[in-house]
């Protein structure tokens, strides 16, 4: 007896060592997560130019994963696997809206560079220049590129040069054609040549681009849909069973068989999604 007690006393000190000495190195991982969320957070909401801070996105996150932890918990009578899983959709859901966010408006601001090359061009060919015609933009567009040319004219009043400028522009974007047409910008004016006629010809390049683009489009949107479809079909199957007859569904949960099934399903399901995106994924 007093060996057991000797011994369950030294295991008890032995973690009480190892979590002191553990806490540090705990502690500093906690700060860069959250430091690192918070920095993903901001940057996040400057793409969008929401007027947020970033500890509110980061507790919004946070709710949302434990909504969808009590939410699978509730829904599968208790089963941790459920609520787990649940939890981690709620986490990464913020994220997947600031994501789809992101792509909608970097897609509206491809839509209008077009009409924005075109009219610094015609400014161009007026006779004013560069600065004066890219300072149309804001004044004849509406956002989102009114609100990026924008933010070009305050950096340069603060005393970045143009080029610093329309590269930052190109960084915040992340949109091969507004980098296309930077670089041809930057070429054109420093070896002297007519930047009308230059963004004439972008103009041009792009709208056919964005015409092949279209086409490619169409030829893929039908597996994409089937690829939507696949996928969602078993959760779709799954929830209707829960619903329906929660006692059925109730051992995919509560065993470790069930378990197991869910994980290959889950790993089946990244690996469908995975390929078929690969397959209609056509880059032009």
């Amino acid at each position: 007896m007093q060996m057991l007690v000797i011994i369950i006393f030294l295991f008890a000190l032995c973690i009480g060592i190892a979590t002191y000495a553990l806490l540090p190195l705990l502690r500093f991982r906690a700060d860069q997560f959250l430091k690192q969320a918070l920095k993903q957070a901001e940057a996040n909401l400057d793409a969008l130019y929401l007027e947020a801070q970033a500890r509110q996105v980061l507790y919004f996150t946070l709710l949302s994963s434990v909504l969808g932890l009590l939410l699978g918990l509730a829904l599968t009578d208790g089963s941790k696997v459920a609520g787990l899983l649940f939890g981690a959709a709620g986490y990464f859901l913020p994220k997947l809206y600031f994501k789809i966010q992101i792509n909608r408006r970097r897609d509206r601001l491809n839509s209008q560079l077009v009409s924005a090359i075109e009219l610094v061009s015609n400014a161009l060919k007026a006779g004013t220049n560069f600065t004066q015609a890219i300072a149309m933009i804001p004044k004849e567009m509406p956002a989102p590129i009114a609100q990026e040319f924008d933010l070009v004219l305050r950096e340069m009043e603060l005393g970045v040069t143009l080029d610093e400028a329309l590269n930052n522009l190109v960084k915040r974007v992340q949109s091969e054609e507004f980098g296309l047409v930077v670089t041809a910008t930057n070429i054109a004016r420093e070896s002297g040549g007519n930047l009308a006629e230059v963004f004439d010809r972008i103009a041009k390049t792009i709208r056919e681009r964005n015409s092949m683009l279209g086409k490619i489009e169409a030829m893929t949107s039908e597996g994409k849909m089937q690829g939507i479809f696949v996928g969602l079909l078993p959760l779709g199957l799954g929830g209707a069973l829960a619903l329906i007859d929660p006692e059925t569904i109730r051992p995919l949960f509560a065993t470790p068989q069930g378990r197991i099934i869910i994980g290959a399903v889950i790993v089946m399901e990244l690996m469908g999604a995975f390929f078929i995106k690969k397959i209609i994924t056509i880059d032009v």
